[in-house]
């Protein structure tokens, strides 16, 4: 077994995966099916040996995204761990808002969390079509003779 493989083995056992747990119970426990999770050392860590971890994990929310039982997972996520940023990924067959919470860099805190809610088909949600002009450059090559 190479080093890096045997680090990443040692930073899984030093991983509490009860608090993994706990979190999508939580999730559970307000209402939300989780239809994905999955914990993983989070990219750009060299040395996974310090312990951190990201859990991801996904939902639907048929309702949308600003019900008070969405607002409450987040503030519950915010409030725990931080907010870092959000993001949509939107193409023409899925609608998706992506929450970071928590900068283990950052924080030192040694779980973040990346909830993914699907709103494709929700109440309030809705995907808009628009049409973007894209400008793109392209190399090209000439004959230079000295």
């Amino acid at each position: 077994m190479r080093a890096d493989a045997r680090d990443k083995e040692d930073a899984v056992k030093k991983v509490d995966f009860g608090s993994l747990r706990n979190i999508l119970s939580i999730v559970g426990t307000m209402g939300f099916v989780v239809s994905y999770a999955d914990a993983y050392v989070p990219y750009g860590y060299s040395d996974p040996v310090d312990g951190q971890v990201e859990l991801s994990f996904q939902v639907k929310s048929v309702e949308g995204l600003k019900t008070p039982k969405m607002l409450g997972l987040i503030g519950y996520l915010d409030g725990r761990f931080g907010a870092n940023d959000s993001h949509d990924n939107v193409n023409q067959w899925d609608a998706e808002r992506v929450f970071k919470f928590g900068n283990t860099k950052k924080s030192g805190c040694p779980i973040s969390v990346r909830m993914t809610v699907d709103v494709d088909g929700s109440e309030t949600c809705r995907k808009v079509k628009t049409m973007v002009e894209k400008v793109q450059t392209v190399a090209e090559f000439v004959l230079v003779c000295d």
